[in-house]
């Protein structure tokens, strides 16, 4: 059996190295989102972009203007965003300026690997962009 590189894994278990396979993983779920049909995704497209050291993902919807088909900003949900950034300890998700919860890396002498908690419990990085994504990628329209 060949030992793990612990020494690598912990001193990659930092809020930078963290926030960089979230984002890697949030990235890849808004263009799977965004490539959805648009029976699936309605007019709605999403974008994640670096803005004041912290990530900014903002909803975008397709129009059809003189110039064809053209994704903007959606103006009817321009101050519906999330925020991603690195705290002291932390990743804090906002949205709407509102805390919905803060992502704590921390060694795991048991299993040699960095868990990402979130009140404590530990979840893989695909259920922290499903819960960073979730709820704003699927949010009804009328709502």
């Amino acid at each position: 059996m060949i030992a793990p590189n612990w020494v690598s894994a912990r001193a990659n278990c930092t809020l930078d190295d963290n926030l960089t396979s979230i984002l890697e993983q949030v990235r890849k779920d808004i263009r799977l989102f965004n490539d959805l049909r648009p029976d699936k995704r309605g007019k709605r497209k999403f974008q994640a972009s670096f803005d004041n050291g912290e990530v900014v993902i903002k909803r975008l919807v397709e129009v059809v203007n003189n110039r064809g088909l053209q994704v903007i900003e959606d103006d009817d949900h321009k101050n519906d965003v999330i925020v991603i950034r690195c705290m002291s300890n932390t990743i804090s998700v906002r949205r709407n300026n509102h805390l919905n919860f803060e992502i704590e890396p921390r060694w795991n002498v048991e299993s040699q690997e960095c868990d990402l908690l979130v009140d404590g419990e530990r979840y893989p990085v695909w259920r922290i962009s499903e819960m960073i994504l979730g709820e704003f990628l699927f949010q009804d329209d009328a709502e």
